[in-house]
């Protein structure tokens, strides 16, 4: 885009100095548009949507780690029949009493675990690559539309500025003329060659000029306002094109020819019918494979107060068929 732009420029040249040309306005207009930063910053979010369905085939491996602590305290009492004096108890009496237990103890727990999954096959992953595939397709070419819409109102707005300038200058030197035409006019009043109504006349066309010279300036201002707007930067002089500029007939001649080039190269085109693809294969016009999915996992549980469990790798699942 910038390249066409720089094509463009070899029709201009810089008044003075300080003059800013179209290619210079664009490259700010590229840093400073509020619609150009929306559709790049758009096209970044939406290119991490690869990786992302990249990932999701990836080795996936996840793990826990427990620690339970507990405190367990117990007490009982028991009835029963005994001796009262237990050092003789052949001759003491017997009699009913109570025996209590009170305990206490604190187990401990630890237990941890690794669990890796691998997709061997997932038909429902790959159509998601897809379609992160497109989804990155058609936001760079939305980005490109967006470039080209700008590259179309920088110039747009640029030679409106240059069109309001040349209006204004016109009708300056149209003031000019009239207000001489009015100076003449009273000096040939003075001497009695015409009459007080044609210097009336004079007047009027002195103040309509003046009232077109500042709705001239007005315009220019809204025009500048228009470019600012863009870039974000005020401009006091802009290159004007060249006197011998070249008006040449766009090549080929033939306007089917060109037809034929936008339905090939429009980026708009290309995002729509990136879009249209999108659309079709998540409104299920091909058939759904999410139930095709072949995975291997290797789930381990390891615990220090048990012996490690040998690996085990469950059986494929594959339906034999679609939805």
């Amino acid at each position: 885009m910038r390249r066409l732009l720089a094509l463009g420029l070899g029709c201009l040249v810089s008044v003075a100095a300080s003059s800013e040309d179209l290619l210079t306005i664009f490259d700010q207009a590229v840093v400073n548009d509020p619609l150009v930063r929306e559709a790049e910053y758009t096209r970044k979010a939406t290119r991490e949507a690869r990786p992302q369905a990249w990932a999701a085939y990836l080795p996936q491996i996840g793990g826990q780690w427990s620690k339970d602590k507990r405190e367990i305290t117990q007490s009982s009492v028991q009835p029963f029949v005994g001796p009262i004096d237990p050092a003789n108890p052949t001759t003491s009496d017997l009699a009913l009493q109570v025996q209590g237990q009170n305990g206490t103890s604190k187990p401990d727990r630890e237990s941890w675990g690794v669990q890796l999954n691998q997709s061997v096959f997932n038909w429902g992953q790959l159509v998601g690559l897809k379609q992160a595939g497109r989804v990155v397709a058609q936001a760079d070419a939305d980005y490109g539309v967006a470039q080209q819409d700008l590259a179309l109102r920088v110039s747009t707005r640029y030679f409106d500025v240059l069109a309001a300038q040349d209006n204004v200058q016109a009708q300056q030197a149209s003031l000019e003329a009239i207000s001489r035409q009015l100076e003449q006019a009273d000096k040939r009043f003075e001497v009695g060659l015409i009459a007080i109504t044609d210097v009336q006349e004079a007047k009027a066309a002195r103040d309509t000029a003046s009232a077109d010279l500042i709705a001239a300036k007005r315009q220019l201002a809204t025009a500048q306002e228009f470019l600012r707007e863009i870039t974000d930067m005020q401009y006091a002089v802009l290159a004007t094109p060249r006197s011998t500029m070249p008006l040449q007939m766009p090549e080929p001649a033939d306007p089917q020819k060109w037809v034929e080039a936008s339905m090939e190269q429009n980026l708009a085109l290309t995002s729509a019918g990136t879009c249209r693809r999108w659309i079709w294969w998540s409104a299920g016009r091909i058939p759904n494979p999410t139930t095709r999915s072949t995975s291997i996992r290797f789930p381990i549980a390891i615990s220090p107060a048990a012996t490690r469990p040998p690996l085990q790798i469950p059986t494929w699942t594959s339906p034999s068929s679609c939805r």
